[in-house]
């Protein structure tokens, strides 16, 4: 505790705690270049962490609530819900009709290394009177409206964000930098006005990984379902190879519930209006993996026998968890409050005399389940 209040009295952090082991990380299997393919992730001294925490909650409390209310990485919030809020963005655009939705994925070029501490403080000073540090994601995401045959502004927005990124020393990465246009209408405006960085153009893609969800161009879940499924795949060989070496039972099905499991269903409120067909895919992951823990039983025998749930019943209960905690958050900072909706008086008979409460779309009721 000296070293820690002396470090806040002096606003000086010791030399000899900044010191780390840094592991370069491989982004892409292989890595071909050091440079591009390679993440370093610095393994600082426990005692360091310690004394990050002890800032941050000093920090949050003094501009917590000045932040950008759909800033999705504070506490309390998660990837899901940017996910969510997203998806809800698209949807209610769409249904608007006589429109298309362009989106913009942003990736900056070696986001931390390149953020100037000096601009940091200074906009760290802007929200209050603190002298602290900051740290930046490295990715963002714009959405754009496009009305039916009217020109798509995104460039000049594009166009401003790096401007804005140039200011501040930081810089977008052309190359990961992706462009998607996701529309409906029976014909389609070829889009002449291309988005350039750096007087490369950004590639127009169908499909794009976000925060680990794959999202297509007419808002479909097969690629996602697909990736899904090879990912689990290549872990039930390591499931089966246990299993030979004589692992429990009980140890197997943790195993599977820690290591596949939860993989297979990473942000499922985001994703879960899969089709019937789509849906046995992923169910079929937990069959394969019972089957190699329990061989001779049935899937509904195994699932008694381990006390495992169906995974379509873990999605659907994951849903109502999900709006539950939306609706019992009363921190300010919430921006799903207004997609949320809330019955204050339950229908008391079965007669359809007015509609449900306002305020949801018809696409986005069916992003995830509205209780």
């Amino acid at each position: 505790m000296d070293i820690y209040n002396t470090s806040v009295l002096q606003g000086v952090f010791p030399d000899q705690l900044k010191r780390s082991i840094v592991v370069p990380i491989p982004k892409v299997s292989p890595p071909q270049t050091i440079e591009d393919d390679l993440r370093p992730i610095s393994l600082t001294a426990q005692v360091s962490k310690v004394m990050e925490g002890f800032m941050l909650q000093s920090l949050m409390s003094e501009v917590g609530l000045k932040l950008d209310p759909k800033q999705f990485a504070l506490p309390g919030k998660s990837t899901t819900q940017a996910l969510v809020y997203l998806l809800h963005l698209i949807h209610a655009a769409l249904d608007q009709g006589h429109c298309s939705v362009r989106i913009f994925f942003a990736d900056f070029k070696k986001g931390f290394d390149l953020v100037d501490h000096n601009v940091i403080i200074d906009e760290l000073l802007k929200l209050q009177d603190w002298n602290g540090r900051i740290k930046f994601v490295d990715d963002a995401t714009a959405l754009e409206i496009v009305p039916r045959c009217s020109p798509s502004l995104l460039p000049i927005l594009v166009n401003d964000v790096s401007q804005y990124a140039s200011s501040r020393g930081m810089k977008l990465n052309s190359k990961k930098c992706k462009e998607m246009t996701i529309s409906f209408l029976q014909y389609h405006l070829p889009l002449d006005n291309a988005i350039y960085i750096d007087g490369s153009p950004v590639q127009s893609v169908s499909s794009f990984k976000l925060l680990g969800v794959l999202l297509r161009e007419d808002l479909s879940w097969c690629d996602h379902v697909d990736y899904v499924i090879k990912k689990a795949n290549s872990r039930l060989y390591a499931l089966r190879k246990l299993k030979k070496a004589g692992l429990s039972d009980k140890d197997l099905v943790t195993i599977y519930s820690s290591f596949i499991r939860s993989r297979i269903e990473y942000a499922s409120p985001a994703w879960s209006t899969l089709t019937q067909g789509q849906s046995d895919l992923i169910e079929s992951i937990q069959r394969r993996a019972l089957r190699i823990l329990l061989p001779e039983m049935s899937y509904q025998d195994a699932l008694n026998y381990t006390g495992l749930k169906k995974l379509s019943t873990r999605r659907h209960n994951s849903c109502e968890q999900f709006i539950r905690k939306l609706k019992l958050d009363n921190g300010p900072i919430n921006p799903l409050k207004d997609v949320v909706a809330t019955r204050i008086h339950p229908n008391t008979h079965n007669y359809n005399l007015r509609p449900n409460q306002a305020g949801h779309s018809k696409r986005t009721q069916n992003v995830f389940k509205i209780l």
